[in-house]
């Protein structure tokens, strides 16, 4: 087996988990397959992460006590970079407005 997956069973005993022979070379097989696509799942990762930034705005949005905008998400312009660009202009706390009208410090 790939010297970078350690003994599970061996590994298993010593955190008192109880995994016999079948389940340790089930386990060693999974994640031997997983890393011989790590870049796919990278990207996978990378893309629900993106997602729930957006989640996260939506959620903020629905919260506002004021006005708010859609993010305007743009290529790089210099090149250089790596993937799109997020520029917010005139950006306020969405939770700021409420406590300030509250007399609450956030």
């Amino acid at each position: 087996m790939d010297e970078k997956f350690p003994n599970f069973k061996e590994q298993s005993q010593k955190q008192s988990f109880n995994i016999d022979d079948k389940d340790s070379e089930l386990l060693q097989n999974v994640l031997s397959e997983f890393s011989l696509h790590q870049e796919c799942w990278r990207q996978v990762s990378t893309c629900l992460a993106q997602v729930d930034v957006l989640l996260s705005f939506t959620v903020s949005v629905d919260a506002a006590n004021g006005p708010t905008c859609r993010p305007i998400f743009t290529s790089s312009c210099d090149g250089l970079s790596k993937g799109g660009i997020l520029k917010i202009e005139q950006l306020w706390h969405p939770f700021a407005l409420k406590a300030e009208s509250s007399g609450v410090f956030v």
